[in-house]
C-alpha cells in the first residue's frame, strides 16, 4: 500500500510538470507509516493453530442402511451388524463419521435421506465410496457378506473372524 501511495505521488508529480524533489518530504513520511493491521489470506505464511475444531466427516467408504419400524428383517440385519462388526472397531451408528449409518427411514432426516437414494424396499444398503454410490443391496444380508463389500472399496478394512 505505502508503495502504490509512493508511486501515485511520483506519477502525479510528473503531471504536473514540478520535481520529485517537491515530494521527497511528503515520500519519505508515506514510508514512514506502519500498517495497522496485515489482513491475513490462506496465502499468507501465517502459523496456524494446530487444534481446530471441525465438523465429523464421512468416511471414505461408508454403507448406509435404511430401515423402518417395526420390521423384522431390519432389526435382524442391525443386530447382525452390531453384534459381528463393533467387536471389530467398525463404527456403527446414526452419524454422519461412521463406517455404517444407521437410517431409521421414519424419521424427516430419514425420509429425506431414503428420497435422495431412491430407497422404495427396506432394508437397503447403499454403499458410498467418496460419496458416490457403487453398490446396493436390497434385502437382509449378512455383516460378513456387508463387510466383503465394504472391502472390496476398501482395502483397509478389517474383516470378521
Amino acid at each position: 500500500m505505502r508503495y502504490l501511495i509512493l508511486s501515485l505521488l511520483i506519477v502525479s508529480a510528473g503531471c504536473a510538470k514540478t520535481t520529485t524533489a517537491d515530494f521527497r518530504p511528503l515520500a519519505a513520511a508515506v514510508l514512514a507509516l506502519r500498517p495497522v493491521a496485515t489482513p491475513v489470506t490462506d496465502d499468507s505464511p501465517v502459523e496456524r493453530p494446530k487444534h481446530r475444531v471441525e465438523e465429523p466427516t464421512a468416511p471414505r467408504v461408508q454403507c448406509l442402511v435404511f430401515c423402518t419400524n417395526p420390521c423384522p428383517p431390519c432389526e435382524g440385519l442391525k443386530q447382525d451388524v452390531q453384534q459381528t462388526l463393533l467387536p471389530l472397531g467398525w463404527r456403527i451408528g446414526a452419524g454422519v463419521d461412521q463406517t455404517i449409518r444407521l437410517i431409521d427411514s421414519t424419521q424427516p432426516a430419514g425420509k429425506e435421506l431414503a428420497e435422495r437414494y431412491r430407497v422404495m424396499q427396506f432394508p437397503t444398503l447403499v454403499i458410498l465410496a467418496d460419496n458416490r454410490e457403487v453398490d446396493r443391496v436390497i434385502g437382509r444380508i449378512s455383516a460378513v457378506e456387508l463387510s466383503w463389500r465394504i472391502r472390496k472399496c476398501d482395502p483397509k478394512t478389517p474383516l470378521p473372524g
